[in-house]
């Protein structure tokens, strides 16, 4: 009969030690599928922040395009708001395409133009232009900005368009 009773023990004792491995299994499955969803949402949430990044980073360029000197219009002294004149425009279209190694630290895979909208629709200044051969991302911002024409003292409407590559 004690024979019996230890036989009984270890049959229960077996089987409560399945039990456990059973469980520890299944928790673990559990852990792993819970990693493999975390690592896809923080995939896809990186991927976000990365593309939050590319666009600050065009943002940024086309106000350092708009607030260059070389373009702004003043009138005595005194800087006009989303203004460009069209001499220094023709002055820093040249300027910028001779210099361009050094604009590149400002504006670096880029490329900038000012286009006339209103009333000469269709004239265009390319200011830079240094566009990758291969790109991953191209981010294009368009600014609305008046044309100031000095010699006859008059305003045109007019774009300002820079389009960033990231690679």
């Amino acid at each position: 009969m004690c024979i019996n009773i230890l036989k009984m023990k270890n049959k229960k004792a077996q089987i409560q030690m399945g039990e456990s491995i059973a469980i520890l299994f299944i928790f673990f499955i559990l852990v792993v599928f819970g990693f493999v969803f975390y690592m896809n949402i923080m995939k896809g949430s990186a991927k976000i922040e990365i593309e939050e990044n590319i666009q600050l980073k065009a943002i940024g360029i086309a106000q350092e395009v708009s607030f260059l000197p070389e373009l702004q219009c003043s009138e005595e002294n005194v800087r006009v708001e989303d203004c460009i004149d069209l001499m220094k425009l023709d002055a820093a279209s040249k300027l910028l395409k001779d210099n361009s190694i050094y604009y590149y630290d400002i504006f670096e895979f880029s490329k900038i133009w000012v286009e006339e909208v209103f009333p000469n629709e269709g004239t265009k200044w390319d200011l830079y232009n240094s566009t990758p051969t291969t790109y991953r991302n191209r981010i294009s911002t368009f600014i609305p900005i008046s044309l100031f024409n000095p010699t006859s003292k008059k305003y045109n409407f007019g774009v300002l368009a820079v389009e960033v590559y990231t690679q």
